[in-house]
């Protein structure tokens, strides 16, 4: 099987590591309109994640961590949720009430914490500064990691759908760490 991906950002990295594994497929090519897959040297943020399938997948540096979670309710730091704070958060990341991770909040959690600009990818196998929708090969199956909404602009389709999103509320502080992170 042939396979193209559109886009090289950490979703389309993510299925380019995947698929490049699996013996039933011949090759993998990844379109990104941009020029390079610079986000993996340069990206600076701490980027934790919750399974450490995604570290054996990226073949990544990590360091793994345990955390505390705590949440801000009424302006008070809290520790143990109560229903309302359960149904409250629950609504507020998904619309609806279903079971989320806040019922674990006094319990510690395992992360990895990722460097990204470890992770190794196959040059030739990335087409940059190329928009998939102008190559003429044929593959056998596509994965797009390209935004509905972008794609629906590209193709020209107007929709009378609303894409929804909740805004995100942002800190950025100077945290001074105590101990050495050596990924």
């Amino acid at each position: 099987m042939k396979l193209a991906i559109i886009g090289a950002g950490l979703s389309g990295v993510m299925a380019y590591k995947y698929f490049k594994e699996m013996s039933y497929v011949e090759s993998v090519k990844v379109f990104e309109i941009k020029d390079s897959c610079d986000f993996l040297k340069s990206h600076t943020a701490l980027l934790r994640i919750k399974s450490v399938e995604i570290v054996n997948l990226l073949k990544c540096r990590y360091k793994k961590i345990k955390i505390e979670k705590n949440y801000l309710s009424d302006g008070v730091l809290k520790q143990t949720p109560s229903i309302k704070d359960r149904n409250d958060y629950s609504k507020k990341v998904i619309g609806a009430i279903h079971s989320r991770s806040i019922g674990s909040i006094s319990e510690y959690s395992d992360r990895y914490l990722i460097d990204l600009s470890s992770v190794k990818i196959e040059e030739s196998d990335f087409n940059f500064n190329t928009d998939y929708y102008s190559c003429s090969e044929k593959f056998d199956a596509v994965i797009s990691t390209i935004p509905l909404f972008s794609i629906l602009e590209k193709e020209s389709i107007h929709t009378e759908a609303i894409f929804k999103s909740t805004p995100v509320e942002t800190v950025t502080a100077d945290v001074k760490i105590d101990m050495e992170l050596d990924l």
